[in-house]
């Protein structure tokens, strides 16, 4: 059993399996991944041991976690690049966001200077980086034009924040008819707690959560299965 599974209360799990939820699904013909919103501002900068700390140099960091994440999003774009399949870059519209408002509530824009990807997943040249204004990257941007012009039918998230804007990404991907699944290693969250309970109701209503190495399964799988 996944260890962020373990956090949910059994007898809750029970109840899901019980209803039907949770019902597993398989790749389909192309893949496309969705790197989240993976920038400075809402990593931190390595230096930092906590949350609290990366909260000092900007508001918007989760800390440690983003950078442990950042290995297994770096695994997944060389899988991905090796195979010819989309990669699409997420990070906020500053200039959009003045004129219609932040991704949350929060009156706090973000610092400029952490808008940039780290270099350990710095996109190629030829992958698009799409700037969006509000948590899902599906929100007012031509992201679902996109991936029907390249044929793909299903999706993997990757990114920050599970609770936000990794959320909002998924459940619009499965609202425009993709299939979606989330690698549990590359996501990450501030908040371990809302980290948990967003893989949890993502897994049992709108995407798949799977590990790095059941991606890798399935990817070969797939893989065969196109050749065929």
């Amino acid at each position: 059993m996944a260890r962020w599974l373990e956090q949910v209360p059994r007898e809750e799990r029970e109840v899901y399996e019980k209803a039907g939820f949770g019902q597993r699904q398989s790749f389909g013909k192309k893949l496309a991944l969705l790197v989240i919103d993976c920038t400075l501002a809402f990593i931190g900068s390595r230096q930092h041991r906590s949350v609290k700390d990366a909260v000092d140099e900007f508001h918007t960091a989760c800390g440690p976690a983003g950078w442990v994440a950042l290995e297994t999003i770096h695994s997944l774009l060389t899988i991905f690049r090796e195979q010819g399949w989309p990669v699409i870059f997420t990070r906020l519209d500053l200039n959009e966001q003045r004129a219609s408002g932040g991704a949350t509530k929060s009156a706090r824009l973000m610092d400029p200077r952490g808008n940039e990807i780290p270099e350990e997943i710095k996109p190629l040249p030829e992958e698009w980086v799409l700037e969006k204004c509000k948590a899902s990257a599906f929100f007012g941007t031509p992201l679902v034009t996109h991936l029907v012009r390249h044929g793909v039918d299903s999706v993997v998230v990757v990114g920050v924040s599970t609770s936000g804007c990794v959320r909002a990404s998924a459940v619009d991907a499965f609202a425009h008819g993709f299939k979606v699944f989330l690698v549990e290693e590359g996501c990450f969250d501030r908040s371990n707690y809302a980290h948990t309970a967003n893989l949890f109701d993502l897994n049992s209503k709108y995407a798949d959560v799977i590990t790095f190495e059941e991606f890798k399964q399935m990817a070969l799988i797939q893989k065969e299965t196109v050749r065929a």
